[in-house]
């Protein structure tokens, strides 16, 4: 949760427009020459409107959002991967074949086909639940296409 204010944050924001217009040359009351109003204008940002401990806050604050959204982003493409990808060509072709070359060989040529897809032999050799799915799930794909192409036939 944020540490300062939504009222703050707002006051800040108008202190800091009014800053940038005087140096641009554009706010109606203040000249970029008047040395006298840009300090009080300075002087209102840094002083009252967004001291250094505010403006660290917010520092921290934007930090924690950006490295949640970076978690959060690798999260998402991690299970993009695991969920979102379909099961490779290769693999639908091999049901066929499942019923007389027995199962061994079947899981065997399901590993060389995910290992020629951008798997690793150390992910695969670890055996995790997700390569557990990823049997699993490519055994179910492979099993609804046959049947669908049985169907069909």
């Amino acid at each position: 949760m944020s540490k300062v204010k939504f009222s703050a944050l707002q006051d800040i924001s108008s202190s800091a427009a009014e800053v940038l217009l005087a140096i641009a040359g554009k706010h109606e009351d203040v000249s970029k020459n008047d040395s006298t109003e840009m300090c009080r204008l300075w002087d209102n940002l840094n002083d009252h409107s967004a001291p250094p401990a505010v403006v660290k806050s917010m520092a921290d604050e934007l930090i924690n959002l950006r490295k949640q959204n970076q978690r959060l982003l690798a999260q998402r493409i991690a299970d993009r991967r695991r969920f979102s990808n379909p099961a490779p060509i290769e693999l639908l072709s091999l049901v066929c074949s499942e019923t007389k070359t027995g199962k061994e060989l079947f899981m065997h040529d399901i590993k060389k086909i995910c290992l020629g897809h951008g798997y690793t032999e150390q992910n695969w050799n670890k055996g995790s639940h997700d390569w557990g799915d990823l049997y699993d799930q490519g055994y179910r794909d492979a099993g609804e296409a046959f049947q669908e192409a049985r169907r069909c036939e």
